[in-house]
């Protein structure tokens, strides 16, 4: 494993799990007090279609919002036949992946679980088909018994597991044998090999591979004139740049220049191996020590956001008193 270790640091983790918890609440709050939350399912980046080949089996809706992101949770799926799957979307933000594949595919259920209290509450606010259901927890230590699902999918979410390993070990243990993890996300290119590695030793057979790093800048191009005047003159402009990774950012730089690299993978489960866990506890997601080495823009950016988000709730609240108070002297 090339990633970097916590052994005189035991409390790192927690600390930087603390700081992601912090700023996708604040991202989470502010989408919903802006009055588009409801619009706003989606945090992924998205997948543009070239002339490589595709491999889902089901079309992006003709009237969807946000095609890209949709389209980037079909290629996950691809041909894999989820009938009567129990599924779980680990990392499922504001429910869009949930809802997609419970609409498109014919699951069983599908749970969604996510470290966000704000976003889960979202959910479970907004959606109530008997298929889906949403739970606040941690991918590192998934709330299942073990084989409690027939297939899990990790859509681009596990970069921000300050351990990925535990996350992985995880998903072992609560997939069923011969299950499948469905999975895509920007992985630093020095890792990948490790990472492929280790769920291989957990069990994992891999059975699909895909570099869809260009059909994720081209989703990202297209997203950039959308996104620019939005936030070109938010004052956290180049903090929300690298969160939506646009041109220019840090992390669309990577993606260009290869040293990141956006995949798909699809892992089955054909055995239950034993793995000593202790030589992970101390692993730390380089991905995440990249955030840790900006933790304090970052908690400075989900204070603001926060802060920002309270105020545009209560100006909300008080338009609505307003509007309430006239009808009253209408009336």
């Amino acid at each position: 494993m090339n990633s970097t270790h916590l052994s005189d640091q035991p409390d790192l983790n927690q600390t930087l799990k603390s700081q992601m918890r912090q700023f996708y609440e604040g991202i989470n709050q502010e989408l919903n007090a802006n009055g588009l939350g409801e619009y706003s399912l989606f945090l992924n980046y998205g997948y543009a279609s070239d002339n490589s080949p595709e491999y889902a089996q089901v079309e992006v809706p003709k009237h969807a919002l946000k095609k890209n992101s949709i389209k980037l949770i079909l290629e996950v799926i691809g041909d894999c036949d989820l009938t009567g799957y129990e599924v779980l979307d680990v990392g499922c933000g504001r429910g869009g992946n949930a809802l997609t594949i419970e609409q498109q595919f014919p699951v069983k259920q599908v749970t969604g679980i996510d470290l966000s209290g704000t976003a889960i509450s979202f959910c479970q606010t907004h959606f109530h088909a008997e298929k889906l259901r949403f739970l606040e927890g941690d991918a590192e230590n998934l709330p299942f018994a073990d084989s409690s699902f027939d297939a899990v999918v990790n859509i681009e979410s596990s970069h921000a597991y300050p351990n990925i390993y535990k996350f992985y070990a995880g998903v072992s243990r609560v997939l069923k044998q011969q299950g499948y993890f469905l999975y895509t996300d920007a992985l630093p290119h020095d890792e990948i090999e490790s990472y492929v590695a280790f769920l291989q030793k957990l069990g994992f057979e891999l059975e699909l591979e895909r570099d869809i790093t260009p059909n994720v800048l081209l989703s990202l191009d297209e997203s950039a004139i959308r996104y620019k005047e939005a936030f070109e003159t938010n004052p956290d402009g180049v903090n929300i740049a690298n969160f939506l990774a646009l041109p220019g950012s840090d992390i669309y730089e990577a993606l260009k220049k290869r040293q990141v690299l956006y995949k798909i993978f699809r892992f089955k489960k054909v055995a239950q191996n034993w793995v000593d866990l202790s030589e992970i506890e101390t692993t730390l997601n380089p991905n995440v020590m990249s955030f840790f080495d900006k933790q304090d823009q970052h908690q400075a950016l989900g204070e603001r956001v926060q802060s920002r988000a309270s105020q545009q709730k209560k100006a909300l609240s008080q338009q609505k008193q307003l509007r309430q108070q006239r009808r009253k002297i209408n009336d």
